[in-house]
């Protein structure tokens, strides 16, 4: 069982099919800063995410992908990896 704080990762390195921007249908790319702090996101070696991670993957994910920025519930790892696959696309597109 996983803490109140923790959250399963099932693959951080999964990138996802889409990195479509859904405002313009064009590719998505994260700025400099966001791409690092991704890019350390997806070195990490753990098997959980911590809340600065959760607020990093909520943050990206609204900013990038045009959705009210809310903090999914931490029972439902599925819903946190959708995010990661999705910021994985992004990060696949580079700069």
């Amino acid at each position: 069982m996983f803490g109140r704080n923790c959250t399963p990762i099932v693959d951080a390195m999964n990138v996802g099919k889409n990195g479509m921007n859904l405002k313009s249908k064009e590719m998505a790319k994260f700025n400099q800063t966001d791409y690092n702090n991704w890019k350390e996101f997806r070195e990490s070696s753990k098997s959980t995410i911590v809340q600065s991670e959760k607020e990093l993957i909520a943050n990206l994910y609204s900013q990038y992908y045009h959705k009210p920025y809310k903090m999914p519930c931490t029972c439902n790892g599925k819903i946190w990896q959708k995010m990661i696959n999705d910021l994985n696309t992004i990060f696949a597109n580079g700069l």
